[in-house]
């Protein structure tokens, strides 16, 4: 149950009750053969480009690094309409194009989809509501509620379907998911060895500019 009083805490913990109830019915309505033939579509699309407006357009690249990571091709749109329609042109049939819509503020997304559907490629619509735009205009459609206690939509159980997707992904993709994480983890583990090689030496430049700085200033003040 929900506290029902308005302190910070109790305010927290409605908001986490209410996730909770969220990704229950995101649960108990999630539609298997839908599942199946998204993660089957991301698996095999030539290229995934995916998008969502607000908010959402954070989850959504971090949808897409993710993909990436796995060894997919996939791209993060963003949700300046210039960029869709420039993007929306490059879209080839078979391409999957997801979009993320919480409320029915999200004019691009739905039109990206729909130009996009139009020329042959799959659409996906990671919604919180089945009647937003982005729910109307995708071919396959994962619900996922957003109601909150206050004043903002929680993206809490839209973040939690992507993650689900990643997962699902992976094990899909079997050992080619696994080989990318590991070189994505060498690649990373170099780049770590390099920063701390460079940062001593930035910081020795840094401090040497400084030095140089204060010297000419006192030649200055000394004038």
């Amino acid at each position: 149950t929900e506290p029902d009083d308005n302190t910070p805490s109790a305010i927290l913990r409605r908001n986490l009750v209410r996730d909770q109830n969220n990704l229950e019915y995101a649960l108990r309505h999630l539609e298997n053969d839908t599942i199946e033939t998204v993660v089957e579509i991301l698996a095999t699309a030539p290229k995934i480009w995916v998008t969502g407006e607000g908010n959402l357009a954070h989850l959504s690249k971090a949808f897409a690094v993710r993909m990436t990571l796995l060894g997919l091709t996939a791209h993060a749109v963003a949700s300046e309409f210039v960029e869709q329609a420039v993007i929306a042109a490059l879209v080839k049939p078979g391409d999957a194009v997801v979009g993320l819509g919480m409320t029915a503020l999200t004019p691009t997304v739905p039109t990206m989809l729909r130009l996009t559907r139009s020329e042959g490629a799959h659409t996906i619509g990671i919604v919180g509501s089945l009647n937003v735009p982005v729910a109307i205009a995708a071919e396959y459609v994962i619900h996922a509620p957003v109601d909150t206690v206050g004043i903002l939509p929680s993206w809490t159980a839209l973040a939690a379907i992507t993650h689900g997707l990643i997962q699902a992904l992976a094990q899909r993709l079997g050992d080619p998911a696994e080989e990318w994480l590991m070189r994505s983890d060498y690649f990373l583990a170099n780049y770590r060895s390099f920063l701390s090689d460079q940062i001593p030496a930035i910081r020795d430049t840094l401090i040497g500019y400084n030095s140089q700085y204060h010297v000419e200033a006192d030649k200055e003040e000394d004038q």
